[in-house]
């Protein structure tokens, strides 16, 4: 804290999992403006401003902004989604480190789906021996499921494969909320219980589907919800506006808005 007060600035913004009440009531006392985020810390109550657009499980206080209006875009290159008459195009992404063995589960799940026709699989963070691997698996379920199954590492058109796709499955880190921005239909397998907080709350949203029961994983749910949603045009149309009301894109500017006017007040204030 030491540091940061010596440097003198106005204004300080923590993206801290759990800021401590001596750090920031520290810089308050110092006369700094306090901004966090998704904040579970003691120190959020003492912020200006405490803004939690991901991790919402926080108790509400007079400075604290909770909610998916302050979640900014996960990518510039997000356009929306046309919703088409068959969900033939699946995307299928787990993150960058593939914790449960995803990849190669819903692998062995594709010859049980009926009705898409493509499957793109995006891994990110795999040995060579280990893609080589799952290429391998990707190449020998393409013949025996008659459909095409795709594998991506790390491609700089990420989005746009994305974009392109009539359904996903995915766990709930950042894509899930990509898949909302774009009215894409998802459904969500989590890697870690974070992310089923995150799942969970999208499909009270409307957007998504949970594709697990809890952190169970559950094979006949996941593989009947595909089949089920990609033959169902009207149900995909209804969670494709249900994401794009969710998660506009338009987070940032709420968020700049939000601290801009904030300290704009706290200044007249002081100088009255």
């Amino acid at each position: 804290m030491e540091s940061i007060v010596q440097s003198c600035p106005s204004i300080v913004i923590l993206d801290r999992l759990e800021t401590s009440e001596e750090l920031v009531s520290g810089l308050k006392t110092a006369g700094i403006f306090v901004v966090t985020f998704d904040d579970l810390g003691l120190g959020r109550k003492y912020a200006d401003l405490s803004i939690n657009a991901l991790l919402q499980q926080v108790e509400p206080q007079p400075n604290g902004f909770i909610g998916y209006d302050y979640l900014f875009s996960v990518s510039d290159e997000i356009v929306p989604s046309e919703t088409k008459p068959l969900g033939q195009t699946v995307f299928v992404s787990f993150g960058g480190f593939d914790h449960r063995q995803l990849n190669h589960w819903f692998l062995s799940l594709i010859p049980k789906i009926k009705g898409p026709k493509r499957y793109h699989l995006v891994v990110s963070g795999l040995a060579s021996d280990a893609l080589k691997t799952l290429q391998n698996d990707a190449v020998a379920i393409s013949a025996s499921a008659q459909v095409d199954v795709l594998v991506h590492q790390r491609p700089r058109d990420y989005f746009k494969i994305l974009c392109a796709s009539d359904l996903a499955v995915v766990s709930g880190g950042l894509t899930v909320f990509g898949c909302a921005q774009a009215g894409i239909p998802a459904i969500g397998v989590p890697q870690y219980h974070h992310q089923l907080e995150n799942i969970n709350r999208l499909d009270v949203l409307g957007c998504l589907k949970c594709g697990t029961q809890g952190m169970t994983l559950d094979p006949d749910l996941t593989c009947s919800l595909v089949t089920a949603l990609s033959a169902d045009y009207t149900a995909r149309l209804a969670m494709s506006q249900a994401g794009l009301k969710a998660i506009d894109g338009k987070g940032l500017g709420r968020t700049v808005d939000l601290i801009a006017h904030t300290y704009s007040q706290q200044i007249a204030a002081n100088a009255a």
